[in-house]
């Protein structure tokens, strides 16, 4: 019986564990089988230890063990087990047992498919986003470390494992010195999981995210698995990556936030084969980590209202760097504002808003169109049949459809972004042309995306 339930405690742990070529559920069976089959051979192979304990039990009119009727004889009932027992034929019931099990357990082996099963993603490459244990578990296993460096810029707290130590405790000297700004490390008592804290200073309005995905790229790590998610300051990230460093393969697990002129990112890191047992430690410090005292804005740049009432009274945000001018190519039925980033005399972002009734376009594909042939009489970037996918913005902006496309003018990349929505009886649409830089040192794309997001996700009807 330990044979069979070791046999199966290895089926399911191929199965379901974090094995990287798990077998199939069938041919572990069959495996399990074969081994109980061993197991009723190698207690055969005591015949004569049997026949003294079956002329025993005779004696006792038949009396056999309650372990040998579950492990060798569970074929027959017990009338037909004790009447052989009394006939000192009790090995030929077991015998044939053991036939009928080899028989299946090689059976299944043999037919059921032997390639591996499809594995559940690993944990070399699954992001954890939140954590397993529950709040009353995270908050029995750790302590609420609470940093207060005197900057409500740079004070914080996150939750931590009791045994962990902190490294470090030091006030920053420069804190709003260029790159990232470490305010504080720790790590368990073998440091072998490190959770690290630092703050940046931005000096335009972009999203943590699009600042995380080129800081990962210049530095040299491989992203394995990412995702974003949306918030007042913008775009934050939840990234597990990996890198070699000291010849040891390492994997991060990193979290981005935004609040004001300040980008905060989270890390925590291990070696490939100590991070599973780091990983919940690690979402648990990202997901618990807040500041002691918000900024009343979350922006870089302060953003000016934009009001309509053309087409439908409506605002929406624009950071103030961007220079407003009015479309009148547009028509008298129909409202259009460009607004520009500009770099002296360069234009590096163009935005327009166009705002139209429903009855000038008759689909989401003809205002596409109009709108995308407009960039390339503008530009001679030709974007045309973007494709448009369903978005939930969460904003007054209904059945909102979005793309974006990749193109050349004159040598250097630009990108295009659409969004185009309902609102009232009119069409809403939001068309970015962003310079795109290689290397993007500057981060111009992630600024042009960031005043793109502010205008597509403040815009509001106003009756």
């Amino acid at each position: 019986m330990f044979a069979v339930l070791l046999a199966a405690t290895y089926g399911w742990v191929q199965r379901h564990g974090q094995a990287e070529t798990p077998v199939s559920l069938g041919l572990v069976a069959g495996l399990a089988l074969c081994v109980y089959g061993l197991f009723v051979l190698a207690v055969l192979a005591g015949f004569r230890s049997i026949i003294r304990v079956n002329e025993r039990q005779t004696a006792r009119k038949g009396d056999v063990p309650l372990t040998w009727r579950l492990s060798l004889l569970w074929l027959y009932c017990r009338r037909d087990v004790a009447r052989m027992a009394g006939e000192d034929r009790l090995a030929e019931l077991m015998t044939f047992s053991i036939v009928v099990i080899t028989i299946v357990g090689l059976s299944l082996a043999v037919i059921l498919p032997h390639t591996p099963a499809q594995a559940e993603e690993s944990a070399v490459t699954d992001l954890l986003l939140k954590p397993r244990s529950t709040q009353s578990q995270i908050e029995q296993s750790t302590n609420l470390q609470v940093e207060d460096n005197g900057d409500p810029a740079l004070s914080f707290r996150l939750r931590l494992p009791k045994d962990w130590l902190k490294f470090e405790p030091y006030k920053p000297e420069t804190p709003d010195g260029e790159g990232l700004v470490l305010l504080s490390r720790y790590g368990s008592r073998d440091q072998r999981a490190m959770i690290e804290v630092f703050a940046q200073t931005l000096r335009r309005e972009l999203s943590s995210a699009d600042w995380l995905a080129a800081w990962l790229r210049q530095n040299g790590y491989t992203v394995l698995k990412q995702t974003t998610t949306y918030s007042a300051a913008g775009w934050n990230a939840d990234v597990l990556a990996g890198r070699r460093a000291d010849g040891k393969d390492f994997l991060y697990r990193m979290s981005t936030y935004k609040n004001a002129d300040k980008l905060y990112l989270v890390t925590g890191y291990a070696e490939a084969a100590a991070y599973p047992n780091a990983e919940e430690p690690f979402v648990v410090a990202a997901k618990s980590f807040q500041l002691l005292q918000a900024a009343d804005s979350p922006s870089v740049e302060p953003v000016r209202t934009v009001q309509i009432s053309k087409i439908l009274p409506a605002s929406f945000g624009v950071p103030e760097i961007w220079v407003e001018s009015r479309d009148e190519t547009a028509g008298p039925s129909q409202e259009s504002l460009n607004f520009k980033n500009k770099v002296g005399d360069h234009t590096i972002g163009q935005l327009n808003v166009l705002v139209a009734p429903q009855s000038a376009y008759v689909s989401y594909g003809d205002l596409a169109d109009t709108l995308l042939g407009a960039v390339k009489r503008a530009t001679g970037a030709d974007v045309a049949g973007m494709a448009l996918a369903p978005v939930d913005l969460r904003t007054d902006l209904k059945e909102a459809r979005e793309g974006e496309a990749e193109a050349q003018v004159n040598g250097a990349p630009i990108k295009v972004r659409l969004t185009i929505g309902k609102a009232g009886n009119a069409w809403v649409s939001f068309i970015l042309i962003s310079s795109r830089p290689n290397p993007d040192l500057m981060l111009v794309d992630a600024i042009n995306r960031r005043a793109y997001d502010i205008a597509v996700r403040t815009f509001g009807p106003a009756w």
